[in-house]
């Protein structure tokens, strides 16, 4: 290979997100590094690029968002390209994420390549995988998924996941503990060099990252206004429509849109008081899944507010972090942002107590945990 290096292909089904370039910022001293991502044509996530130097292979086709059943079709087609780029490339490794990408990479690994290793990332878990079903399409469709994972995770040599309940409430029961490997979603921590909070005339709650779970974002403007605070959304996603479309005309909300992660991120949490990470708790993958806002809010002192009876909300209570509410019920959210908004102390208490937990969550130490379970 050239310069020496193995070759690794990065296979992800959208444009690689901050977290998958963080990846490939990893990697790309220690291998030769190839993309190939699937553009479904959708309008968000276009700011954040991968690096020039890396070669990236772009598979253009429409397909639905949001929901996998209704793109089999498409997602076949997907498969038949990206094997093809594989089949040229001939790499050492793949470096997959999600369900639909494992496919292709256990296609490629039994018919064509046996000897390449097979790194599989998981960052959520579809509510078709993990939630129960009550309906006979859903669930027949569930257990095809399942059945599935467990087959494709034969093939893997090495399961990242981004929170360990991923692991204890899933995989545990058909991927062997040894091929394991934690990276929770920190930041690098140069984004937030010289990190100040700006002065707000008014407390100021902020969403930022991907826009869903719509519910509960709703829920967020609602008690604000109760409250009498602003609310600062950052970011796009499969809900941003319906949540610009709710805060129309309401002037304490201020709608901020797509940002590029590295250069903007800083500048975005400088401007919040507190930030707000509540989604439909009744779903299991946010039950168990971690967010790149905890260790966000952890770098910048900034206060969380969390689901209670989740693995975040766990967290934010144990270190004391933030506060943490029912995930549907508004009363509670209005009693919380008037505590944080009216008792300084609180405030001085909850960013006294993420300080402390910075040297946990360094992205170099994670980075070489990876570059170590790939080599081995």
């Amino acid at each position: 290979m050239k310069n020496g290096k193995s070759g690794i292909i990065m296979l992800f089904p959208h444009l690689p997100n901050p977290r998958m370039l963080k990846r490939i910022n990893a990697l790309k001293e220690d291998y030769l590094v190839e993309v190939i991502y699937w553009d479904r044509g959708t309008e968000f996530d276009k700011i954040n690029q991968i690096p020039p130097t890396i070669k990236k292979n772009v598979i253009h086709r429409k397909a639905n968002e949001g929901n996998p059943l209704r793109r089999i079709g498409t997602t076949i087609k997907v498969l038949m390209d990206a094997l093809k780029i594989i089949r040229e490339s001939k790499p050492q490794y793949l470096y997959i994420s999600k369900l639909d990408m494992l496919m292709i990479g256990v296609i490629y690994k039994r018919f064509f390549n046996r000897t390449v290793e097979v790194i599989y990332e998981v960052s959520d878990l579809h509510s078709l995988v993990i939630d129960k079903q009550k309906k006979i399409t859903k669930k027949f469709i569930s257990e095809v998924l399942n059945s599935t994972e467990k087959l494709l995770c034969k093939s893997i040599n090495l399961l990242v996941v981004t929170s360990e309940y991923f692991y204890k409430h899933y995989y545990s029961d058909f991927v062997n503990e040894n091929k394991l490997l934690f990276i929770p979603n920190t930041p690098d921590s140069q984004v937030f060099n010289d990190f100040s909070r700006r002065q707000n005339q008014k407390f100021t709650i902020g969403f930022i990252g991907a826009v869903r779970y719509a519910k509960q974002i709703e829920m967020l403007i609602e008690a604000a206004e109760i409250s009498d605070v602003n609310v600062f959304i950052a970011g796009k996603g499969v809900d941003y429509n319906r949540i610009k479309e709710y805060a129309k005309g309401k002037s304490y909300v201020e709608m901020y849109g797509e940002y590029e992660y590295e250069k903007e991120i800083k500048f975005l949490y400088e401007k919040v008081n507190c930030i707000y990470s509540v989604y439909d708790a009744s779903k299991k993958n946010v039950q168990i899944a971690l967010p790149n806002r905890l260790y966000e809010a952890i770098y910048t002192s900034t206060p969380i507010i969390a689901a209670k009876n989740t693995y975040l909300g766990e967290i934010v209570e144990t270190h004391k972090i933030g506060e943490t509410v029912n995930y549907n019920e508004i009363h509670d959210l209005v009693n919380v942002i008037n505590r944080l908004k009216n008792d300084e102390n609180i405030i001085n208490c909850i960013e006294g107590e993420a300080s402390h937990l910075k040297e946990k969550w360094v992205l170099k130490n994670f980075n070489k945990k990876l570059l170590d379970a790939i080599r081995t």
